[in-house]
């Protein structure tokens, strides 16, 4: 049991932005239909990125919150909330070194790991 314990709180000590990240594509008619219908309606001094994260991070809270009620319904009551949503640009080769070394991580390739720190 302790090692089952020891191998948690490890996991959990190594968690990285790249166990859970996601890439999502904003084109610009999506970006140009978010100023149009959402950011100019707000009229106040937010700036654009932040009208945007709060935006998505309400829509994906909404969504997941929805999901989890399908999927379990016993536990409806289940808050689901996002942390944090930070935008990046051109981190194309970041986030495949990110997957891979939590890939090696889940495999327990410590080696490969570091290779890859």
């Amino acid at each position: 049991m302790e090692s089952r314990l020891n191998a948690i709180m490890w996991d959990l000590s190594t968690t990285t932005a790249g166990d859970y990240t996601l890439e999502l594509n904003i084109s610009y008619s999506k970006y140009k239909w978010f100023l149009d219908n959402h950011f100019n309606q707000q009229n106040n001094s937010m700036a654009v990125s932040d009208s945007m994260k709060l935006y998505i991070k309400e829509h994906l809270e909404k969504l997941l919150q929805e999901e989890h009620a399908k999927i379990k319904p016993d536990e409806s009551e289940t808050e689901i909330k996002i942390a944090d949503i930070q935008f990046a640009y051109n981190n194309r080769q970041l986030i495949q070194l990110l997957q891979k070394r939590g890939t090696a991580i889940n495999y327990h390739k410590y080696e490969e790991m570091r290779e890859i720190e």
